[in-house]
C-alpha cells in the first residue's frame, strides 16, 4: 500500500485471444505413433524381464527354505518369542538380487538410449 495505491491489491487486467490448436502433418502423427509403439515394447519387455525374474528368485528361496525344513530337528519345539529375526539371507540370493538389479538397470538404460535416438 501507498499514497497512491490504498490497498495491497492492485487492480490488474487481462486480455486473451482464442486461438485453435494447430494442426499435425503426416510425419508428426507418424513420429507420435513410432513413440507410443517403443513406449509398448519396452514396457512390455521390462514386464516379461522382472516376471521371469521373480519366478527364478522364488526359484531360489524356495530351495533354500526347503533346506531349512529339513535341517530343523525333530522334538518340542522351544516357545514362541515375541519377535524373532530374519538374518541375513543366503549368499546365492544376495547374488541374484544384484544381478537381477543390474539387468533391470541395464534395460532401462537401453531403453532411454532408444527412445533419446528417436
Amino acid at each position: 500500500p501507498n499514497r497512491r495505491h490504498g490497498s495491497d491489491h492492485i487492480p490488474i487486467a487481462a486480455v486473451f485471444k482464442c486461438t485453435s490448436a494447430p494442426n499435425l502433418d503426416a510425419e508428426d502423427i507418424a513420429l507420435i505413433h513410432s513413440i507410443n509403439v517403443l513406449a509398448q515394447e519396452q514396457k512390455t519387455a521390462l514386464e516379461s524381464a522382472e516376471r521371469e525374474l521373480n519366478l527364478q528368485l522364488a526359484e531360489i528361496e524356495q530351495r533354500f527354505q526347503e533346506k531349512k525344513e529339513t535341517n530343523v530337528a525333530p522334538g518340542p519345539t522351544p516357545p514362541k518369542k515375541a519377535k524373532v529375526k530374519k538374518g541375513r539371507p543366503p549368499q546365492e540370493v544376495i547374488d541374484f538380487m544384484r544381478k537381477k538389479r543390474s539387468i533391470m538397470k541395464d534395460m532401462k538404460a537401453s531403453a532411454r538410449k532408444q527412445r533419446h535416438d528417436l
